[in-house]
């Protein structure tokens, strides 16, 4: 090969490597479980966890199945054009369902550590067992996921009732 052509593809190389180098790097270390999840609106209320749980349970049940669970569509495939268009009926932004379902699945287990660390101060000032270590490990997640006090004790107040809907053992009850 001649040095022009090596001094080409030298020069090519130099160029894209500084393309690359100079772009952006957008939502580097920002908690995006879905493509294109809302940015907005994170918070989910008490109207809007039942409507949930309500269009969950009849998805659960019908046709759709376990197939179009959010675990399925992680990916940056589109959504199901039968699953969107069965969502609109429900009144449902495919993206805020999907958001919705996996902020009550990381709210769930936020409100299970909570009241873990709960029961085991409970433990420790009754029985003078040293759970402290353990405690200190509890904290230290429960310091890791910020939700509003209003989503936690919405969660709180029916886990067992949503962990039942959500696994698709149970009804939610009108």
């Amino acid at each position: 090969m001649s040095i022009r052509k090596k001094f080409s593809i030298k020069l090519m190389v130099f160029a894209f490597l500084a393309w690359f180098l100079c772009q952006p790097l957008i939502d580097v270390g920002r908690y995006k479980p879905y493509f294109e999840m809302p940015d907005e609106d994170f918070e989910i209320t008490y109207n809007e966890l039942n409507d949930f749980l309500d269009v969950w349970e009849r998805m659960i049940h019908s046709s759709f199945g376990e197939n179009f669970k959010s675990s399925s569509l992680k990916s940056k495939q589109p959504y199901p054009k039968e699953l969107q268009k069965w969502l609109r009926l429900q009144h449902w932004d495919i993206k805020r369902f999907f958001y919705v379902e996996q902020r009550i699945k990381d709210l769930m287990e936020y409100v299970e550590v909570r009241n873990q660390l709960r029961d085991n101060t409970k433990i420790i000032k009754s029985s003078q067992i040293n759970l402290n270590e353990m405690n200190e490990n509890l904290k230290k997640r429960l310091d890791m996921n910020p939700y509003s006090e209003e989503e936690l004790d919405l969660i709180e107040s029916a886990l067992y009732q949503i962990t039942e809907i959500l696994a698709g053992k149970a009804v939610l009850e009108k």
